[in-house]
């Protein structure tokens, strides 16, 4: 391993599960604001805005302010792309809805439609909130000619006592009677990639991103071609041993991770 300059680093269950810093995550986080390396938290978290992963964090004991990278930066990107947007339908919390209308969009959530509102996105992010009314206006919806579009294509996220659904397992419901293929925004896609890339300040040489999913965080490294490490802390401790991405180094944890830096 070497010294890099910046860390990208996944939140839940790498630096976090639930209400409580994992092993290790209080001293490379400590190391590096100490080092004065620069910290990405880039995350696929569907249900949590910015200012509520702030608010967690800082409960943890460790204050951010515009270190944290969501699926929102990345739908931001997707959707000035786009050569027409008119209403968003957010299938999703209210947070999340709000935020997105903050970067100056126009969405509604089901109770805010009305009659035959013109509806050129449907956008689906986990929420325990949602309901089969939900999914049967989304798709009314997408019939009449929207696009599907998910924050995350995560399948399940981790929660205590074992895993929930997350957004890619919702949009299937939307995606097999449609025949719609879903765009998701978050890791590892190209609107992801490119948030992330606006954010670092270094080269991509002196680049390392850390986390605990092949699918989204080490995939997502490996496109940017930049150094991977793999924890077997999170997701990963659920999916099959023949890993469709290979890190370019696997820890068990975030200790041995920073035990590895302190010896550079």
């Amino acid at each position: 391993m070497k010294s890099y300059q910046t860390f990208m680093i996944d939140i839940d269950g790498t630096l976090i599960r639930g209400d409580q810093l994992l092993p290790g995550a209080k001293e490379l986080l400590q190391y590096i604001r100490q080092q004065q390396k620069q910290l990405i938290l880039a995350t696929n978290n569907p249900a949590d805005t910015r200012k509520q992963i702030q608010v967690r964090l800082m409960k943890l004991g460790f204050p951010v302010e515009e270190e944290i990278a969501t699926p929102i930066d990345a739908i931001d990107d997707f959707l000035r792309a786009e050569s027409m947007v008119a209403t968003i339908l957010v299938l999703a919390n209210e947070r999340i809805k709000d935020e997105i209308a903050s970067i100056g969009w126009r969405v509604k959530t089901l109770q805010q439609m009305k009659g035959d509102e013109h509806v050129s996105h449907v956008l689906v992010a986990m929420s325990n909130e949602l309901t089969y009314v939900h999914f049967a206006k989304g798709l009314q919806a997408l019939d009449s000619g929207a696009s599907l579009i998910g924050l995350n294509a995560d399948l399940y996220c981790l929660i205590k006592g074992g895993r929930a659904p997350d957004t890619g397992a919702l949009l299937s419901v939307l995606e097999l009677p449609t025949g719609k293929k879903a765009l998701t925004m978050g890791k590892p896609t190209d609107w992801m990639i490119s948030a992330l890339k606006r954010k670092n300040q270094h080269d991509l040489e002196d680049t390392v991103m850390i986390g605990d999913s092949p699918y989204t965080d080490i995939r997502m490294g490996n496109r940017m071609e930049i150094d991977t490490i793999l924890l077997q802390s999170g997701v990963s401790s659920y999916q099959n041993t023949e890993l469709p991405d290979e890190a370019t180094y696997t820890f068990q944890s975030l200790l041995e991770v920073y035990e590895q830096l302190m010896k550079l």
